[in-house]
């Protein structure tokens, strides 16, 4: 059964987040999403609602799902009647009412999520032929800064893919992080049923005189087929 990490974390992490205009990460996955109105769309675990608030106030219709009921209550604080939020594994289908959505975000998520194939799958069901897919992650490639910014990679190395926690004082030192290879996130999105269509690499600086550094990757997609 898949672990609701967050439950223990809510209060610190809401407090923590930053509103999506404030957020360079959140822009990015805004920015590659594109001016979207009149649409129906899944955010796949939405957390407390951020991303699905602001696709909502722009004139979509957003489902949030997310495992996390103490995110969530922090989500329904917010109430939109443009946003209805689900208690469920982003890994099943079994919450969804059968009616399919234009495009699905993943904001800074995947790397929650233990089943990525599942994840997929759950997206490429929901959607319809030609539907969006965005999503972006801690940089599998990350090399990390020192002792303060860990890398997106175990001790093990980049190639030792799985769950670990950084030890440090951030969200990944708190709830882990699925570690994967960017071979693992792009063969998994495409055998998925998806094709790329572009991709983001914001620029991190970690201080003055410092190279900037690939932190984070956004990407987008599109759902193939014709069912």
């Amino acid at each position: 059964m898949a672990e609701a990490r967050y439950d223990d974390h809510a209060d610190w992490y809401d407090d923590w987040a930053f509103a999506p205009g404030d957020d360079f990460v959140a822009l990015s996955l805004l920015d590659l999403v594109g001016p979207v109105q009149g649409q129906r769309i899944l955010d796949l675990a939405c957390g407390q609602g951020r991303i699905a608030r602001h696709l909502a106030a722009a004139g979509n219709d957003v489902v949030g799902v997310d495992l996390s009921a103490a995110l969530l209550a922090f989500a329904r604080r917010h109430p939109d009647p443009r946003v209805t939020y689900v208690e469920a594994d982003v890994c099943t289908t079994g919450w969804w009412d059968g009616r399919p959505f234009d495009g699905a975000v993943a904001s800074m998520s995947l790397m929650d999520v233990d089943d990525l194939a599942g994840a997929v799958a759950t997206a490429a069901t929901t959607l319809r032929p030609g539907g969006w897919f965005a999503w972006n992650v801690i940089h599998p490639c990350f090399p990390g800064d020192g002792e303060d910014v860990r890398p997106s990679w175990p001790p093990a190395g980049y190639f030792e893919e799985g769950w670990w926690n950084t030890g440090g004082p951030g969200v990944r030192g708190r709830v882990g992080s699925n570690h994967r290879t960017l071979s693992t996130y792009l063969n998994t999105v495409t055998a998925g049923g998806f094709t790329l269509e572009a991709t983001d690499e914001p620029p991190w600086t970690p201080g003055p005189g410092g190279p900037p550094l690939p932190f984070f990757l956004t990407t987008r997609w599109r759902r193939c087929g014709s069912r």
